[in-house]
């Protein structure tokens, strides 16, 4: 008389269930870090955006009103933003303004910066 067996054996399954649980944490931890990035890219295009704003409000300015500042604490998604600018005149050439904006934050507790930087001229019709 044949005896035959169908199925698994416990050790069988017990390596399938370990293979399955390693997959499974290195899912998750993918997942994890992949929404932290999330997190940090839609912080940092926010920021790029308030930078280019912020550029081109100056733009719109007097060439010669031109000062350095900052402006006040911007929030948005619960995050501050803080936009400052410096202005170089006469840099890198006479008759030349560089303009550099620069927006911080905080991500988790680390500070984020995102820096923007234009050249202006004068143009004086002849």
């Amino acid at each position: 008389m044949k005896l035959t067996c169908n199925g698994f054996t416990l050790i069988e399954v017990l390596v399938g269930m370990v293979i399955f649980a390693i997959s499974s944490l290195a899912v998750t931890s993918l997942m994890v870090n992949h929404s932290q990035l999330v997190s940090l890219n839609s912080q940092s295009s926010e920021a790029i955006v308030l930078a280019q704003d912020k550029l081109e409000d100056l733009r719109a300015m007097n060439f010669t009103d031109l000062a350095s500042n900052t402006a006040p604490a911007v929030t948005k998604k619960g995050i501050a933003y803080t936009t400052s600018w410096t202005v170089q005149k006469n840099t890198p050439a006479t008759g030349m303004t560089t303009l550099t904006v620069t927006v911080a934050w905080n991500h988790k507790g680390v500070a984020k910066s995102y820096v923007a930087k234009s050249i202006f001229s004068s143009v004086v019709p002849s």
